[in-house]
């Protein structure tokens, strides 16, 4: 009996039960055809650049589940990645991925408002680098080529990179706390001396000069090759202040810095116990690729920033004090920070080993927040960023007062200090990666926070908190981009203490 035959005996003796079936059966038939055209379009959604998710790498913001792509909805939902552009510049590259052939950078279902001749429309844009566009679809239009815009966005020039990350920030005045930001340079040498330089605005309600700020401040601490420690602090009216929004420099009395064909200048003139000149001149040229973008570590709503336009340059200058001139010739670093500071506290480290710069850091707003946060360690060599991993293997050795302090120790307060950190450890894993590093604390200038000599910020809220600067040797282990690594070098640590 063929299936015609059976369904029409079916409908002449059992009419409706057979009509019900052949109902199910098209509905069924129905329901597998949509699933299958759906199952069809994720599929060539995930093999179509041109489609949100398609590609072979997909970049999401931290957080976002990769079942989002299957409706579309990285750009519908208003997400993005920041700090595209480094990751377009440093990371998706040839140099760094090679099997990565074309990165095309776009910007999708964008509204804005569109005024004509007293009109106003609400329209969506769309964007892409026309050149790495074109890589993926060669039949662009010959006519839509790279704007100044398109290249300095794939790749920018380097001099004109630093002046849009590390201009200064027009100060945000809160009744509560003060606002801060200042230009930080550290300087060491294979002779064993070392040095940092902090030139700084700071902001308070109430005493606002027409500059914006309140007070200068100027620090200085040298380090010879003997041990021997010099440190100055000088404090200037807010109306010797000149900052530019525009581009680095900075002029605190006649102390300043500035960007000067791409090196930085700074310059710092001071006088000692004995009214006597200490004047310092640096240069500072950083290796290309070697920094961070701004970031706002504490969120975007709080104004708290911190950028590293150079992570590793070459430093050459002078100090001139107690008669004599020193001369200069090193490896050097330069970071910026600016923001509110009271309710901020951070772990953080500069290490030059060998041919490697690791920069890693963590940061929030108490004690407690902050040992429950992973650490950020950040990877560099001669060619740029390496490895960028999050990671909790995070550890600092503290010896009680009552053991042998390092043999060049500074404490600010005596009485304060209860214990000093003798070693920092810490280590990441990603991949077939893996690096580890043990910094010997040589040397520390130790400050109570909240009130003390940093009354900028604290750590604690309800007990006393203590600051420390740390200087000392490092040794740099592991394997990173297939190569086996074992470093000595030097290392740069800051970290916080409360006594409860």
């Amino acid at each position: 009996m063929n299936t015609v035959s059976f369904i029409g005996k079916g409908l002449r003796f059992r009419p409706q039960r057979t009509l019900l079936l052949l109902l199910g059966f098209a509905v069924g038939v129905m329901v597998m055809t949509v699933l299958l055209s759906v199952g069809t379009a994720v599929l060539d959604q995930a093999m179509d650049e041109d489609l949100t998710g398609g590609g072979d790498v997909v970049l999401l913001p931290v957080g976002i589940d990769v079942s989002v792509l299957k409706t579309g909805g990285v750009t519908s939902m208003n997400f993005d990645i920041p700090n595209a552009r480094y990751l377009t510049r440093e990371f998706l590259t040839p140099r760094r991925l090679p099997g990565v052939d074309v990165v095309s950078p776009e910007l999708s279902r964008v509204y804005g408002t569109l005024s004509h001749r007293g009109n106003e429309q609400l329209v969506r844009m769309e964007g892409a680098v026309p050149s790495r566009f074109r890589g993926l679809w060669p039949a662009m239009p010959a006519a839509f080529a790279d704007t100044p815009h398109d290249r300095d966005y794939i790749d920018p020039d380097f001099t004109a990179l630093l002046y849009q990350i590390d201009a200064f920030h027009p100060p945000v005045v809160d009744t509560s706390q003060v606002w801060a930001e200042w230009h930080y340079f550290n300087y060491h040498d294979d002779a064993g001396r070392s040095l940092y330089v902090s030139i700084s605005g700071v902001t308070f309600d109430e005493d606002i000069a027409a500059s914006g700020y309140s007070r200068g401040v100027v620090l200085f601490e040298f380090v010879d090759e003997h041990g021997r420690q010099t440190k100055m602090v000088d404090i200037l009216p807010g109306r010797e202040i000149r900052a530019s929004y525009d581009s680095p420099d900075l002029l605190v009395g006649l102390n300043a810095v500035r960007l000067d064909g791409g090196a930085y200048r700074v310059s710092v003139a001071l006088s000692d116990s004995l009214a006597r000149p200490v004047t310092v001149t640096l240069d500072l040229t950083p290796t290309p690729h070697q920094y961070i973008p701004p970031v706002t570590p504490l969120g975007e709503e709080t104004p708290f920033g911190y950028v590293v336009p150079v992570v590793r340059g070459h430093m050459t200058g002078r100090v001139q004090m107690n008669g004599s001139t020193i001369e200069l010739d090193g490896v050097g670093y330069h970071d910026h920070n600016w923001g509110h500071f009271r309710d901020a506290v951070w772990d953080w480290g500069i290490v030059h080993a060998g041919p490697y710069s690791i920069l890693y850091g963590r940061f929030a707003e108490s004690q407690r927040e902050l040992q429950n946060r992973p650490l950020l360690l950040a990877a560099f060599d001669g060619d740029g960023p390496q490895r960028f991993v999050l990671t909790g293997d995070y550890r600092v050795e503290w010896a009680e007062t009552s053991a042998t302090p390092p043999p060049k120790t500074r404490v600010m307060h005596a009485t304060a200090a209860q214990r000093w950190p003798r070693v920092i450890s810490l280590s990441a894993v990603r991949g077939p990666d893996k690096l580890a590093l043990t910094i010997e604390v040589e040397r520390h200038f130790l400050s109570e926070t909240g009130g003390g000599e940093q009354p900028l910020f604290r750590a604690d809220e309800t007990a006393r908190s203590f600051f420390y600067q740390l200087e000392g040797r490092v040794r740099l282990t592991g394997h990173l981009d297939g190569k086996a690594v074992d470093e000595t070098g030097h290392a740069y640590s800051e970290t916080f203490f409360v006594d409860r």
